[in-house]
């Protein structure tokens, strides 16, 4: 298995299978491509910088993730209920979100790009998280050298609605990365 850091991903040239959206559906790396080249279009005409992200599946999320991370915006993953309570966030991409098709200008994703999730660790009160790619990197690393050799024989993970924890979304960019 080949990994490659979570900020080359985009610039890979592949025809392989990304993920599978909610109907069980392969999405290939040039429509995932296109998708987050969408999403990146539409966020670059907003001057908000926290985008929520409030989808339907992994294959959405991953394209809402990468579309903020290539627009210079910072995605905010927290639960439904958080949505209507209160988390701060400037806008919200929920599914179809940007409609218009577009080119992906720069697939370089800075390391220090970084995102905004909540955890209730032992005290079950959410507290908020900033990650940067480099952060998790370093935890998918920990994770590989920890667990690899028992999930290499997995060909297909299922995930929580939205990456709504760091298990879940550590899950879903570690499915995005392996190749081969």
């Amino acid at each position: 298995m080949a990994v490659i850091p979570l900020s080359r991903l985009l610039e890979l040239d592949s025809a392989h299978t990304v993920c599978f959206d909610r109907h069980g559906e392969e999405i290939t790396w040039p429509e995932f491509l296109a998708s987050v080249a969408r999403i990146s279009a539409a966020l670059a005409k907003s001057d908000k910088r926290y985008w929520a992200i409030d989808v339907g599946d992994a294959r959405e999320f991953a394209c809402a993730l990468y579309g903020c991370w290539a627009a210079g915006k910072t995605p905010v993953l927290a639960p439904r209920h958080m949505l209507d309570d209160g988390v701060e966030y400037d806008g919200i991409i929920r599914d179809g979100f940007g409609t218009k098709a577009a080119e992906l200008r720069d697939p370089i994703i800075p390391a220090t790009s970084d995102l905004v999730l909540f955890t209730s660790g032992s005290t079950g009160k959410p507290t908020k998280v900033y990650r940067t790619i480099r952060n998790m990197e370093a935890e998918l690393d920990v994770l590989e050298a920890l667990f690899g050799e028992e999930l290499e024989p997995c060909v297909r993970r299922l995930i929580g609605r939205s990456g709504g924890n760091l298990r879940d979304l550590l899950n879903m960019l570690r499915d995005a990365i392996e190749l081969g």
